[in-house]
């Protein structure tokens, strides 16, 4: 459980941060997570908690900047179709020179914007631009509840699975 909890906090913290330090947080990561693997020596257990640490990083390196993207781009959509649906037919025709049913194509190839349709709604309509990133922002304050939750689950790992001795032939550094 600690290996998938740990997982899920680098993930979420990393989708939420895009400025690293790499070389500064990796060893310093590397340290402060050292004893959630049963690391009593942090560098016997330094590969594994690399590893995962990048394999986290690349995780969210990709699924972050995805998620923010689709997020926004699913809200632009739904915003310039509820503007749609209050534009008269004739009034969009003459406009953008195609009936509304071409809708998508036209929204495809950003000859219709929100700021375009603004012009065309009727009055008092509010433009719904300032809250694009609404939904965008709720999700990733879900994503950082999901943190929290794992992070509760953190403990450190049972001391009968330390590594004491990695080398029992040599003597101790005095």
């Amino acid at each position: 459980m600690n290996v998938i909890a740990c997982f899920v906090i680098q993930v979420v913290g990393d989708v939420l941060c895009f400025n690293h330090d790499y070389f500064y947080h990796v060893w310093r990561r590397v340290c402060d997570h050292s004893g959630l693997f049963g690391g009593c020596v942090w560098h016997t257990a330094c590969g594994g908690i690399h590893g995962r640490l990048l394999t986290a990083w690349s995780t969210a390196g990709v699924l972050g900047p995805f998620a923010i993207t689709y997020l926004r781009e699913r809200s632009l959509t739904q915003e310039i179709s509820n503007l749609a649906a209050k534009v008269d037919p004739a009034a969009f025709a003459e406009k953008f020179g195609t009936p509304i049913s071409q809708l998508n194509e036209l929204v495809a190839a950003k000859t219709v914007t929100i700021a375009k349709l603004m012009e065309l709604v009727p009055a008092g309509t509010v433009d719904p631009t300032p809250s694009l990133y609404n939904t965008t922002m709720y999700a990733m304050a879900a994503l950082l509840f999901i943190a929290l939750i794992a992070n509760l689950f953190m403990r450190p790992v049972n001391e009968k699975h330390y590594v004491d001795k990695t080398h029992p032939d040599m003597a101790a550094a005095e």
